[in-house]
């Protein structure tokens, strides 16, 4: 059961007539779907290779992200990682995982405006939480300046590579039961693409009482989480599957007891299958978390849910906002 206030939305085309459920935010609502858009911003920032301080269309720069991606120069781009090390942290490389990445970052900006937030305001300063190789941050760095650009992650050569790789954002490695190393309310935005999918409760809540600490009241947070859908994939999935990769494997160690763990999420319950991930993700701080969406409501002390988009990607898209 969703609880009152929280909107699952199915087709984002259709969000807008959706979210006018949320009395509060109507007007924006409105004014974002169906009023033509304003025109770029301009700003300074500092781009590897001297690149243009206009602030590019979202399309236009997506399209310029895939180009390179695919083998056309760029000099004002940063470099791109290995292909495996991409595939490493989302499951895909170079232009599909743009693609993915786009789908996502326009909504969290399409959403962003509509909660009386949007990406262009001349304060904004945007953390990517779980920053991975830096493939939000080529979307970010074309709203934000350099020094309002924010990158954590818990993996110190991940963050390296997005050093060497030239992308111009702020970075800090954290520990996985630390803290973010910035003050109350710093931000106005920040995002987590397959973060919280993966951390047990206790690291679940301590990050995400940390990322409502550092945003300012108004602020945006758009992240995923697996719902009821993951553990429906446990049980269809068949055992011959494990073949395909190690952590199709280690999920379908859970198949027999997928009717439990269904029936904890339906009671929602919060649902950790420490799996791991190699490396510094070990399984007390990395594995699959199945989340309902009303935990989020009941534990994100200080924070509402705006809309959980369950359609056109393969986790649960969540929009959340500081109170």
């Amino acid at each position: 059961m969703v609880p009152s206030g929280i909107v699952i939305t199915y087709k984002l085309k259709e969000a807008a007539q959706t979210l006018k459920t949320l009395n509060e935010r109507a007007l924006w609502i409105k004014n974002l779907f169906l009023a033509p858009k304003a025109p770029a911003v301009a700003h300074s920032k500092s781009i590897p290779g001297g690149g243009t301080p206009a602030r590019i269309p979202l399309k236009a720069w997506h399209d310029r992200l895939v180009a390179h991606a695919q083998g056309a120069p760029d000099a004002a781009l940063p470099k791109l990682p290995p292909l495996a090390t991409q595939k490493q942290f989302v499951g895909s490389g170079m232009g599909p995982a743009f693609e993915e990445a786009f789908t996502f970052y326009e909504t969290f900006t399409g959403y962003s405006e509509a909660l009386a937030m949007p990406i262009d305001l001349p304060n904004a300063r945007f953390l990517d939480f779980g920053c991975g190789w830096g493939r939000f941050l080529r979307y970010a760095m074309n709203d934000i300046p350099q020094e309002m650009l924010h990158a954590v992650d818990i993996d110190p050569d991940i963050i390296e590579v997005c050093r060497k790789s030239g992308i111009p954002a702020q970075y800090d490695v954290i520990k996985p039961m630390g803290k973010l190393p910035f003050a109350d309310g710093q931000f106005s935005h920040a995002i987590a693409y397959s973060v919280f999918t993966h951390l047990p409760e206790p690291v679940h809540l301590n990050w995400s009482a940390e990322i409502c600490r550092v945003l300012r009241p108004g602020g945006v947070f758009c992240g995923t989480i697996e719902t009821r859908k993951f553990l429906e994939f446990i049980c269809d999935t068949p055992l011959e599957k494990g073949q395909d990769s190690d952590w199709i494997k280690a999920l379908l160690e859970y198949k027999p007891r997928a009717e439990e763990l269904l029936a904890s999420y339906d009671a929602g319950q919060f649902v950790y299958l420490p799996t791991g991930g190699g490396g510094v993700r070990t399984p007390d701080v990395y594995g699959d978390a199945v989340i309902p969406p009303n935990y989020i409501e009941a534990q994100w002390a200080g924070m509402k849910v705006r809309a959980v988009l369950d359609e056109n990607f393969w986790q649960t898209v969540i929009i959340v906002q500081k109170l």
